[in-house]
């Protein structure tokens, strides 16, 4: 699933509108499993590394694969999860185990919706514990798996929290960002109608 659609999902499931704190991590967990993935593509990027290279080469190699392991690895934000309960009971502490609870959250949220959706690309979701990974037989991008069917329903999926969340989210603020990320689900239908037109 594209980084874009967990922001909104992480939003949708743990947002609340006027607690920007709250906000912000429940957007912070949409992307911080995917950390590794960015930071990987800017490093080689940077570097002039061609896609296809960073696609097939890099990403597989032992190193960013344990980084992104580590970002997807549901022990490590369970563990999250119930230290930020545990602060949440304690009178002392209940906002920071709130946070800590709805970041960790949305973490997991990210990881049960990547979950159906690699193939040759999986994670490792428990990464320490076991290097196990779930095959699916649908991929969010891979054409030979479905891909096409997939990306069609994550636009779709995309675009209707986009308009959701911007009925819901009335500032300024939070509906440039939500134009951006409704751009990006317009944009690659366009792109590719575009690149269709341009062929007939």
């Amino acid at each position: 699933m594209m980084t874009q659609t967990h922001v909104l999902l992480g939003l949708a499931a743990f947002g609340r509108p006027r607690e920007p704190l709250r906000n912000g991590l429940a957007i912070a967990g949409g992307i911080i499993p995917d950390a590794a993935i960015f930071l990987l593509y800017v490093i080689e990027k940077l570097k002039g590394t061609p896609e296809r290279i960073i696609w097939r080469d890099v990403y597989f190699s032992p190193f960013w694969q344990d980084a992104v392991a580590w970002g997807n690895s549901i022990p490590l934000w369970l563990l999250l999860l119930a230290i930020g309960a545990l602060l949440w009971k304690r009178s002392s502490h209940k906002t920071a185990g709130a946070m800590t609870v709805v970041f960790a959250a949305s973490c997991l949220l990210h990881m049960a919706c990547d979950f159906p959706l690699h193939v040759d690309d999986a994670h490792r979701h428990l990464f320490p514990v076991s290097d196990w990974r779930f095959r699916s037989p649908v991929s969010y991008w891979d054409p030979k798996h479905f891909g096409g069917f997939a990306a069609f329903c994550e636009t779709l999926l995309g675009i209707g929290l986009s308009v959701w969340m911007w009925m819901r989210y009335p500032n300024l603020i939070a509906r440039i960002g939500l134009g951006v990320l409704l751009v990006g689900y317009l944009a690659v239908p366009a792109w590719f109608a575009l690149q269709f037109l341009k062929s007939q």
